[in-house]
């Protein structure tokens, strides 16, 4: 956090948020959910996968359900996914689809 003290206030302005070891990165895209891979039923389940895994450089989630199969029905309502460390490395693409958790 970057923090400017003036006579009028403090502004405080937020660069990814952090908290335990994970950044939240909002509205950016590092890469696609590949089968076969593992989809979670939810983020702090993937998370400690993630955890695990120094492979792992962060958690993916995509609005889109998860189906097991194409056209199939929704098993979860988003479709959340690990990242591999060099893609999270790369800049993300700004998408309204994706949010993420890196390791921070």
């Amino acid at each position: 956090a970057v923090v400017s003290t003036q006579s009028t206030g403090t502004l405080v302005v937020l660069i990814g948020v952090s908290a335990g070891g994970w950044c939240s990165k909002n509205r950016a895209f590092y890469s696609g959910f590949h089968r076969p891979g593992t989809a979670f039923e939810n983020v702090d389940a993937a998370k400690a996968a993630c955890d695990g895994d120094d492979g792992c450089g962060g958690v993916s989630i995509d609005r889109i359900p998860y189906r097991e199969d194409a056209g199939g029905p929704a098993k979860y309502p988003q479709t959340i996914y690990l990242l591999s460390s060099s893609n999270v490395q790369k800049n993300p693409r700004g998408s309204w689809r994706y949010n993420a958790y890196v390791k921070c």
